[in-house]
């Protein structure tokens, strides 16, 4: 037992010595972490890092450019396709963002600045066409994810 305990003593101090750094090292280590902080300061100002500064319903500003581009609006709208399928009980073909189709029109006229509101969605002819025949149950999912939805395709960034 003996034996034991003086090889794990003498296992820690040679273990103290290997992590031990010399003056030299840890004066560039200092300064390496002062500069990140300096960098993270700016990047990332405390008010943004710090989740008790505002309100708990305040969204992080930092989660999504302002202007996305059209294949990332598709990947968001599959998203949010995935959590109107799992939240609400709705057939695929009645998925305000299922159909590929009604995806792709609205992605091409946000993209030109023709989609601003929920009646400019509504409009869109492959919109249109299913909401006459699925209109109620579109209906309840807009009122739950319309603003989500439109939030994308205003943020689709405009071509010129």
């Amino acid at each position: 037992m003996d034996q034991i305990r003086a090889e794990i003593a003498s296992s820690t101090e040679k273990l103290e010595n290997v992590v031990a750094l010399s003056e030299e090292e840890a004066g560039r280590l200092r300064a390496a972490e002062h500069e990140l902080q300096a960098l993270a300061e700016v990047a990332y100002p405390d008010e943004l890092l710090d989740p008790l500064s505002g309100s708990i319903d305040q969204k992080d500003s930092r989660q999504e450019p302002s202007d996305i581009t059209p294949s990332m609006a598709e990947d968001r709208l599959r998203d949010l396709r995935d959590k109107i399928r799992s939240e609400m009980e709705v057939d695929p073909w009645q998925n305000i963002c299922m159909t590929q189709p009604i995806v792709r029109q609205a992605v091409w006229h946000a993209n030109r600045g023709e989609v601003d509101t929920l009646d400019d969605w509504r409009h869109l002819p492959e919109v249109h066409k299913k909401y006459t025949e699925h209109g109620e149950s579109m209906e309840r999912q807009i009122e739950r994810y319309g603003d989500e939805m439109m939030s994308i395709y205003r943020r689709v960034e405009r071509s010129s």
